[in-house]
């Protein structure tokens, strides 16, 4: 592993170990130089100042506020009673790039203004020397202590500036990775959200399409085996017809049941066979005539728009969920009417029975599922639906679904 990369990981495992073992380096490297005093007796003084600055130092990552105030406040005491330079000073800059690498930049101003003052002052400091601060005042510089000065202050800010430049830099690209992460994590929180509610969804129509498909056959399976049964001893070519039926509508149930599974296998498995749309629909009435009731079928003009992908299958699912439970509940006797009307904002479909209606038997009654199916189904597709016992006995269940928008 990259030795650098070593290091990183131990200094931000240990930090005050780390800080504290740079600025011991820079203090004993300050302590074997001269300390530039202009009396003996400051040198106890200007320890303290260094080793201050060193201290202050090791604290900048556990309390970078209180480490920056410490580096300030020494910086200061340096600027008055020296050394004049020292290996300590580059804590100085470096603790604006730390309060600037890890504040934003409204709070991390105020400590650059700082080290940018100070760069400013201190130039004046070391060329004046000895004389600090009296000389600023009285003492009149030559051309070479005028340029001296410049130099050393241009140095100085271009220090402090660069190391709050770069410590905003790296605090702004830090703030952009990390809003970036959140990001990604909320697009992916959000895709697997959508996941789930289109998974949820596909169950729902899966479900509804089952229904549909084992409702209805069931319901032609039950009415040819029981006629059968009937027929059986007296009429042999119609028991042979009901059982022709049944095979009929078992296959048919057969295969469109292999077409819903194989869409849960993936795409190699589905069939590409066409879902049902309203071309078939006289098919669906005549196996439903098989079963002994008698449908009607009108249809009303023509279409006057376009209707959505999948109203079709929709618009066949309803009339033949309302068509199956008519056989289950409406009773013995009873007779229906499918009405397709297209209108000029959409297509009504209508389907009403002469039946038993409110008075169903009770033993015939399901879950409400297939009713339930119906409405979302038509829901969908942004259309409406009633279905209700009618006054004068029977049942009606009527949708209009509208034309897609142009």
């Amino acid at each position: 592993m990259n030795p650098l990369r070593l290091l990183e990981r131990w200094s931000a495992a240990h930090p005050l170990v780390a800080d504290g073992l740079v600025g011991l380096a820079l203090l004993i490297l300050t302590l074997t130089m001269d300390s530039g005093g202009s009396a003996a007796g400051w040198a106890p003084l200007q320890f303290m100042v260094v080793t201050a600055e060193s201290t202050a130092w090791m604290f900048r990552r556990r309390s970078p506020r209180a480490s920056a105030t410490a580096m300030a406040l020494a910086a200061l005491a340096q600027l008055l009673i020296g050394p004049d330079a020292s290996p300590t000073m580059v804590l100085v800059p470096l603790t604006v790039f730390n309060i600037s690498n890890l504040f934003p930049r409204r709070q991390a101003a105020p400590w650059a203004v700082l080290g940018i003052i100070g760069a400013l002052v201190w130039p004046i400091r070391l060329t004046v020397g000895a004389s600090w601060p009296g000389a600023v005042f009285a003492a009149s510089p030559g051309p070479d202590s005028v340029i001296s000065c410049i130099t050393v202050t241009a140095l100085c800010l271009l220090t402090i500036l660069t190391a709050w430049a770069i410590g905003d830099m790296m605090y702004s690209r830090r703030r952009l990775n990390e809003a970036t992460l959140a990001r990604a994590n909320q697009l992916q929180a959000e895709a697997t959200t959508e996941r789930a509610l289109a998974a949820s969804d596909e169950r729902n129509r899966i479900a509804r399409e089952m229904h549909d498909i084992v409702a209805h056959s069931l319901q032609v399976i039950i009415s040819q085996a029981d006629a059968g049964r009937y027929a059986g001893g007296a009429d042999p070519a119609a028991a042979t017809a009901a059982l022709t039926t049944i095979a009929s509508t078992g296959r048919d149930a057969l295969a469109q049941m292999r077409r819903l599974l194989g869409v849960l296998r993936g795409p190699e498995s589905a069939s590409t066979g066409a879902p049902p749309r309203i071309i078939d629909i006289p098919a669906l009435l005549d196996s439903v005539r098989l079963t002994g009731l008698p449908v009607t079928f009108r249809e009303l003009d023509s279409p006057h728009g376009t209707l959505a992908d999948g109203a079709e299958l929709v618009i066949y699912r309803v009339i033949q969920e309302s068509l199956t439970n008519v056989g289950r509940h409406a009773g013995p006797g009873a007779s229906a009417t499918v009405t397709l009307e297209w209108m000029d904002s959409g297509v009504r479909i209508a389907v009403d029975d002469d039946g038993r209606g409110a008075a169903a038997d009770p033993s015939t009654r399901g879950a409400g599922q297939g009713l339930l199916g119906m409405h979302e189904r038509v829901l969908l597709f942004g259309g409406t639906m009633d279905a209700r016992p009618r006054a004068g006995g029977g049942y009606a269940v009527h949708a209009v679904i509208p034309y897609e928008s142009a």
